[in-house]
């Protein structure tokens, strides 16, 4: 589907850091968007992103806090992960998982791979 004219590629990572591919995303949608909206939509999440991490409750809940609750899920997939990479935080059978469905060419297709064999 990657190459229908009415599909759009785009890693999350790019949006949530890139204005400019955020502007891309809203002009294949049609959305006429300045680059002045798009700057204070990024500012506003900032925003968003600060009142959250003042928020002791909401940190403990969704790890945003210094340390991660004792014993949640966001505590083992961080002890798992390790500071590497996205594929190492995977076990055997989530990897396996996620390959029986072909996920591996919209890895590639993202950039998140480099082949579909990751």
């Amino acid at each position: 589907m990657q190459d229908a004219p009415n599909v759009r590629l785009i890693r999350y990572d790019a949006v949530d850091s890139d204005p400019a591919v955020l502007a891309g995303a809203a002009a294949f949608l049609g959305i006429d968007c300045s680059a002045a909206r798009l700057q204070e939509a990024f500012e506003a999440r900032s925003r968003s992103l600060d009142k959250i991490r003042a928020n002791p409750d909401v940190n403990d809940k969704w790890g945003l806090g210094e340390t991660e609750p004792p014993g949640s899920l966001y505590a083992a997939w961080m002890t798992r992960r390790g500071g590497s990479s996205w594929q190492e935080t995977l076990d055997d059978a989530a990897r396996d998982n996620l390959k029986e469905r072909g996920y591996g060419a919209y890895l590639v297709a993202l950039g998140y791979a480099d082949s579909e064999d990751w």
